[in-house]
């Protein structure tokens, strides 16, 4: 994606045909590991079987962090620095119970 910065025409194009190929070369293993995230955690070792729902977790986020960083890549290209930060904390914050 730091190739978007030095693009004078055409990144959108470019980042939006990057995501769609990432999503579709990730989204089938993704998607293989948050239905059975037994197997490949059971060629580890039994004890990382317990790890299975993290797995599933992370797994079916993939796709949703995929998008994410294509776009801040993208709003980062076009030089909308405050629009990156702002993006990356809202991303980051978290809520206390």
């Amino acid at each position: 994606m730091p190739v978007l910065s030095g693009m004078v025409d055409g990144r959108k194009r470019a980042c939006w045909r990057a995501i769609k190929v990432s999503l579709a070369l990730v989204s089938p293993l993704a998607f293989v590991l948050a239905a059975y995230p037994e197997a490949p955690l059971s060629l580890l070792g039994r004890e990382y079987v317990d790890a299975a729902p993290t797995l599933m977790l992370l797994a079916s986020t993939i796709p949703a962090t995929l998008i994410s960083a294509g776009v801040s890549s993208l709003v980062y290209a076009y030089g909308m620095y405050t629009s990156v930060l702002i993006l990356g904390l809202v991303g980051n914050c978290r809520r206390r119970a």
